[in-house]
Order: structure tokens, then C-alpha cells, then sequence
């Protein structure tokens, strides 16, 4: 097959965040797939920028405690805020709002030092990277609102082998023969799971199905954004946060003005609880964006590989829980077979890292 090119799981998916990456980047992948869509991990950040602050073993285990609580608050949360059909038909809104929260969160954090803004990305030059964006968040969070929580995680996974296709595809980009099993293993399991999902032959089919369609599209853009980012990370020679600080807002700018066009907004006014709803939603993005800084700062690769998968376990079995309805277990066996199998392509990909920077 000739040479190739080893893709690991932190480079596209961890998180997170919402925009995962190792190296400085700013949001976990997972999370970032109810919030925004994940970042890979970024180019060697230049010397002229700023080191990232020292993290204690003490503070690494809050702030990955932190993290994980709120992966969980703002899935579940947000799940909630979906079930009400008027906030289902404004996610083009719901999503610039996160945007602009994600925006600000950057701009502190360089105010106060931890990264040095980079000046020389112009709007027009990130501008089909932010509509990539902003089309796989909004995309993304629609499967959260027709799907069970358990199942939109589990698609996430496919994010992995999606974005190797994609390179494969533009950009010639190869990967061994045993992470090509691999990712086998994992499109298997997540087969199975949804093969065998009572809901596809529930009355609920049409909207399971809906969902579905939103997901697998998702998943799809998620993997294009996600290729581009090495591009531009590439291009303009800055870490994910740099590159964070201008697409949030000017990606939350373009959904403001698309809104009227694409929403339908609700006749009535939220109530307090749902205010309340979506303010705690908010909150989990900004502790989501500070959190991650810190675990990137602090912890190896293997570390926040470890970390993503856990919180991919943790989501899907407490929505089986809190759902409360029937699991096969079939559903469960294919669950098994996709973790294990991302975890196998995540470890041998590091592993295959190591081998070349011999």
C-alpha cells in the first residue's frame, strides 16, 4: 500500500469538545457534538506563542471531573431543551448562542493570558471553514432532538472512520491495515447497535429514522470540518484556540443572520424553567471550554484518549438508564464491539506515532 499516514482518535475527535485536540485546543470533540463540532489535534504551536500554564496532579483530576460532569449536564440538558418543540424548530438560534458564549469564553482567555490572539486571520479567509461549522453544529444537535441519547452518542463514533475515508478520498492520506480492521470493528458494532434499536420498529420509526438521517449527516460534516481544521491549522501556522478566538464568532454572526430564514419562532414566551434550562446549558459550554484547556495542558495523549472514551461510556449507559426502556442485548454487544474497537484503533495509533518519531 506504500507509505501511510496514521490518523489517531485524539486528532479527530478529543475532545470534544466541544472541539477535542491535543496541543492547545479548546474544545472537546464529544462534547462539542451537542455544542460544536470536534477539533484534531493541532500543528506544533509556534515558538513565539505563550507555553501553557503548568497543571498539578491535584488540579488535572478536577478539572477532568469537571469536564466529564459537564459533557454529561449539557447532553442531557440539552436533550431536555429539544423535547419542547419550540426550541426544536430554533437550533439555528440555539446554536449562535453557544457560538457567541464560545466566542466571549475565547476572549477572556486570551485577556488574560493563556494563549496571544493570533491577527493576521482575516474574516474572508476562515469563512468556509466557520459555514462548515455552523452547518455540522446545527445539523448535529438535530439528531440529539429526534434520537435517544444513548444512540446519538454512539454515532459519534463513526466520526473517526468518517474522517479517515474523507482523507483517504482528498487527500490520499492512508492508514495501516490493522487500523483499517479496526475501524471494521467499530462501523460492525455500531450496525448492530441500530440494527437491533426496539425504537426503529416502535411507532416512533418515522422520527427514529429522521434522526438517523440527521445523524449519519452529521457525523458526515463533523469529518469535513474536522480535515479542514488540520488545513487551516496548517495554513496559517496556529493552535486550536488561536483558530477557535475567530470562527466562533464570526461562525455565531452568520447563524444570527440565517436564523429568520431557517427558524420558526415560538409564539409564546420561555418560562422561567426553561430560561433556567438554558442558562445551565450555557454554562456547561463555557466550564466545557475552560475544563479542556486544562486537561490539554496537563495530560499525555493517552490520558485525554482515555478520558474521551469514558465519557462516551458514561452518556451512553445513563441515557439507557434514565430512558428506561427495553435494551437488547444485541444493542449492547454492538455497544461493547464500537468501544472497544475505537479504543483498540486509538491505542495502536499511538503506539504507531511512537514507531515514527523514531
Amino acid at each position: 500500500m506504500g507509505e501511510y499516514k496514521q490518523l489517531s482518535i485524539h486528532d479527530e475527535e478529543e475532545e470534544l469538545g466541544t472541539y477535542g485536540g491535543k496541543n492547545g485546543s479548546a474544545v472537546d470533540l464529544e462534547d462539542l457534538v451537542v455544542v460544536h463540532p470536534p477539533m484534531p489535534t493541532t500543528p506544533t504551536i509556534p515558538r513565539s506563542s505563550p507555553k501553557s500554564p503548568s497543571v498539578s496532579r491535584h488540579s488535572f483530576i478536577f478539572w477532568t471531573a469537571t469536564n466529564i460532569l459537564a459533557t454529561l449536564g449539557i447532553v442531557f440538558v440539552n436533550k431536555r431543551i429539544f423535547e419542547d418543540p419550540k426550541f426544536r424548530t430554533t437550533q439555528t438560534l440555539f446554536v449562535a448562542y453557544h457560538f457567541a458564549l464560545t466566542a466571549i469564553t475565547m476572549r477572556i482567555t486570551s485577556f488574560v493570558g493563556a494563549f496571544e490572539p493570533k491577527r493576521d486571520i482575516t474574516w474572508w479567509r476562515i469563512l468556509p471553514l466557520c459555514v462548515a461549522f455552523a452547518a455540522s453544529t446545527v445539523v448535529t444537535n438535530l439528531s440529539l432532538a429526534y434520537l435517544d441519547v444513548p444512540t446519538y452518542q454512539l454515532l459519534r463514533v463513526l466520526l473517526t472512520p468518517t474522517t479517515v475515508i474523507i482523507n483517504l478520498v482528498f487527500y490520499r492520506t492512508y492508514i495501516s491495515r490493522v487500523s483499517t480492521m479496526l475501524l471494521a470493528v467499530v462501523c460492525w458494532g455500531v450496525a448492530c447497535t441500530i440494527y437491533y434499536d426496539p425504537a426503529v420498529a416502535s411507532s416512533a420509526r418515522q422520527s427514529t429514522v429522521l434522526g438517523y438521517t440527521y445523524g449519519f449527516g452529521g457525523v458526515v460534516l463533523a469529518g469535513l470540518y474536522t480535515v479542514w481544521i488540520a488545513t487551516y491549522h496548517s495554513k496559517f501556522s496556529c493552535s486550536s484556540m488561536q483558530l477557535l478566538s475567530h470562527t466562533a464568532p464570526l461562525s455565531a454572526v452568520l447563524l444570527i443572520c440565517m436564523s429568520p430564514f431557517l427558524d420558526t419562532y415560538p409564539e409564546t414566551v420561555p418560562t422561567l424553567h426553561e430560561c433556567g434550562l438554558l442558562a445551565v446549558s450555557g454554562c456547561c459550554a463555557v466550564i466545557l471550554n475552560l475544563s479542556h484547556f486544562f486537561i490539554v495542558a496537563g495530560s499525555s495523549a493517552v490520558s485525554s484518549t482515555v478520558v474521551g472514551h469514558a465519557k462516551t461510556c458514561l452518556i451512553v449507559l445513563v441515557g439507557w438508564a434514565v430512558a428506561g426502556k427495553s435494551v437488547t442485548l444485541e444493542s449492547v454487544a454492538g455497544f461493547a464491539m464500537a468501544l472497544t474497537g475505537i479504543g483498540a484503533y486509538s491505542l495502536n495509533g499511538l503506539k504507531e506515532g511512537r514507531k515514527g518519531r523514531r
